[in-house]
């Protein structure tokens, strides 16, 4: 019979009150006048490391313990010595279980992991990724034994020395973030686009992502493209001495898409009531700004040459002021006046203000200027711009949510040649093409290109009959 029970203990004049009220723990066993309180734990020595790894498990149950039943998760027999030692020969992760009784019908177990790897990791050079697959993924590996290959990028700009790479393809535009946490060493991580690692072009990286409150794992978060394969690397910082630079890697990718921009209403400069559903369908730049703020007048023509390249191919800019208080809308015309602003502006309200700050961290547009970056199907593209920005920094985000349904024509000719066609816009593209879309390799393709009704095309022999491919990248 199971009971909830009071004991009450009387030494050296002090007065000791243990009341257990966890039904199914305490047992009384009438023929015996035993009390059990059973609780199973126990500590793996190493937790983890590579094969063939000999762990020492130490029994740290309490209670009235009489047996020990432990599974090692590798289909070898069970043991039943209290503190057992075992060798897991193969890589792979282990759910070791110890069940401990009281031989007395009353039972107690718990678990925990075993990592076992390979050295030196499968997925130690470039060319051997580990391909991860949809759109979140969870995992645990290790660079122990990893080695650094001539021409690799150090990831965050940190010397390592004991990288590992992963490739994921993002399911659609959107945002992932991509994060260490949980790791066991001073992690760098890198995220790149490429398809050879002396070739490779930085998308986000990281060393440490709080080290101010000592987090020293890594942490990335930006905008991703659709099909795009993103290769990510985990490294190590080789200057800690604590930590070290090598371990155990708890590797997440999480993908989500783009937060939705809040519907809006403003008035410009004019009186006419603007609203967001004028903006459908274009990438939308919101730049929040008064005329009191220095960097907000020194980014003006970073805006308005934009606004200049960028309009005809879907670009929309908007100055949203937040002066408030007594500031008219003519006040603000003859500053929009005398610094030549080109692109739209309207006036912010409380309302509108307080939308689109909650989409920062902070909750609120504390920095100006602070600018928004919004796609064409109204997601909140990342990261969020505080401060002065510069162009170049802007365009990254801003080109691929213009161009990223860049169409390619092909056409066969007659004459055995393939004539190949795409829009004509601001940013220059390169036409490249391979035969074997396994290998990674493309080449430039280095025919003369015309432009005919905003259109660019160009004339490619055909290749002897093999397949060819051809994609645009910006150049």
């Amino acid at each position: 019979m199971r009971h909830h029970t009071s004991v009450l203990i009387q030494k050296s004049g002090l007065v000791w009150a243990l009341i257990l009220v966890l039904c199914g723990i305490v047992e009384a066993h009438a023929q015996t006048g035993v009390f059990s309180l059973l609780s199973a734990d126990f500590t793996a020595s190493p937790p983890a490391g590579p094969a063939p790894l000999t762990v020492q498990f130490t029994d740290l149950s309490t209670g009235n313990v009489a047996g020990w039943s432990w599974t090692f998760g590798d289909d070898s027999p069970l043991s039943t010595n209290e503190n057992p030692s075992h060798i897991f020969d193969i890589p792979g992760i282990y759910n070791v279980t110890l069940v401990v009784s009281d031989g007395l019908g009353d039972t107690s177990d718990t678990n925990q992991l075993i990592e076992v790897f390979q050295v030196p990791p499968v997925n130690d050079d470039f060319t051997n990724r580990t391909v991860l697959g949809g759109a979140t993924n969870y995992l645990v590996g290790s660079n122990v034994g990893a080695t650094f290959e001539p021409g690799e990028p150090y990831d965050a700009g940190i010397p390592g020395g004991a990288s590992v790479w992963w490739s994921w393809v993002a399911p659609a535009s959107g945002v992932v973030t991509i994060s260490t946490f949980g790791s066991s060493f001073d992690t760098t991580l890198g995220v790149y686009v490429g398809n050879s690692v002396t070739n490779l072009t930085l998308v986000a990286s990281n060393n440490d992502a709080d080290a101010a409150n000592g987090v020293l794992t890594s942490l990335v978060s930006f905008d991703t493209q659709a099909n795009v394969a993103y290769q990510i690397s985990v490294d190590g910082d080789d200057s800690d001495p604590y930590f070290g630079s090598n371990g155990v890697i708890n590797l997440s990718v999480e993908f989500g898409p783009r937060p939705q921009a809040p519907a809006w209403t403003a008035f410009d400069l004019f009186g006419n009531l603007i609203d967001s559903t004028n903006f459908a369908g274009r990438v939308l730049l919101l730049d929040f700004w008064q005329t009191s703020c220095q960097e907000c007048g020194s980014e003006i023509a970073v805006l308005n040459d934009l606004q200049t390249k960028y309009t005809l191919d879907g670009l929309s800019l908007l100055g949203v002021n937040v002066d408030g208080g007594s500031a008219t809308a003519a006040t603000i015309y003859n500053y929009v006046t005398n610094n030549s602003i080109i692109y739209r502006v309207v006036i912010g309200d409380s309302e509108m203000q307080t939308a689109f700050g909650a989409l920062t961290p902070a909750g609120m547009i504390s920095v100006l200027p602070t600018l928004f970056i919004v796609d064409r199907e109204n997601g909140v593209a990342t990261p969020i711009f505080y401060g002065l920005s510069q162009e170049s920094d802007l365009a990254q985000v801003i080109i691929p949510l213009l161009y990223a349904n860049m169409k390619l024509g092909i056409t066969a000719m007659q004459n055995g040649q393939y004539l190949v066609t795409w829009p004509a816009t601001e940013v220059s593209w390169v036409l490249e093409m391979t035969t074997d879309l396994t290998s990674g390799v493309w080449s430039p393709v280095n025919t003369p290109v015309t432009t005919v009704a905003k259109t660019r095309q160009t004339v490619v022999p055909a290749s002897g009959g093999l397949n060819q491919f051809f994609r645009l990248r910006i150049q």
